[in-house]
């Protein structure tokens, strides 16, 4: 019995600490692009509008609609309705655009003018749009579950992108230190490199989170699946990490940014 209502206490705070972190991740990701779009209004660069677009097409809009017709779809008189099935081909087609500009800001950060870096990304964005349209022809929408071999195909580039941004910003970050050791560097350029590789490995962390039980195979919220509540309560904690890592990386609050900056050595 005292096993059930624990059961019972850690799906229902799963579940709540999930659609909160989820709404806190989506409101924070929609402002940074906000602002990250913002900025690149000013300086005229190309990268910034793809990272801000990206992040709210990801995490707000694209996320945001999944995360809706997920929630409908159980207590729908009809879970396969028009209404739900154009919501979550909405919500993968805006997240996988999303998930575009954000392999372009890293091709164009990190690898511009990289011939197989070029290679990589159309490959990935033709698994993505291949796997996407897969889901679609054999009723993945309609179900919206996680499974089938298209879902897992898009999800290939999904569940991985974020590894290549990873790589890209603690390699530079390895690079720049060795600059900023001879005051050649910005301290504040140096860390945010670290802050983005760490955010992308949050936001790596939580996709598997969330993920992992349906590769498993496990389903549905309750005593009887305490795995899937804990699988929940580890990707708001690492949602809820990554978004915070994204704002310290491109607006760090004063305090932050001094501490960095202090960190500049002397010249000798």
């Amino acid at each position: 019995m005292h096993f059930v209502e624990l059961g019972i206490f850690v799906a229902v705070l799963a579940g709540s600490l999930y659609l909160i972190c989820t709404a806190a991740f989506a409101l924070l990701s929609f402002v940074i692009g906000v602002r990250m779009i913002g900025l690149s209004r000013k300086t005229g660069e190309t990268p910034e509008f793809l990272l801000g677009f990206g992040m709210i097409l990801t995490a707000s809009i694209g996320y945001g609609l999944l995360i809706t017709a997920g929630v409908l779809r159980p207590t729908a008189e009809d879970p396969a309705s028009a209404g739900l099935t154009a919501i979550t081909m909405l919500g993968k087609m805006t997240h996988n655009i999303g998930v575009m500009c954000m392999i372009g800001f890293v091709l164009l950060v990190f690898r511009r003018g990289v011939v197989w870096a070029r290679w990589l990304a159309g490959l990935m964005a033709a698994v993505l749009w291949i796997g996407f349209v897969g889901v679609c022809l054999t009723g993945g929408l309609e179900t919206g579950s996680p499974e089938g071999f298209w879902y897992w195909f898009e999800f290939s580039v999904i569940g991985t992108y974020p590894v290549w941004t990873s790589i890209e910003a603690l390699r530079y970050y390895t690079s720049m230190r060795k600059r900023q050791e001879l005051g050649l560097a910005d301290p504040l350029l140096v860390n945010r490199f670290l802050l983005w590789g760490v955010a992308a490995l949050l936001s790596l962390a939580a996709i598997w989170a969330v993920t992992v039980p349906a590769l498993l195979g496990v389903r549905g919220m309750g005593p009887t699946s305490p795995f899937m509540s804990y699988c929940m309560i580890a990707t708001s904690i690492f949602g809820t990490g990554c978004v915070s890592m994204y704002w310290m990386t491109f607006f760090p609050p004063s305090w932050y940014a001094n501490r960095i900056t202090a960190q500049v050595p002397n010249p000798a």
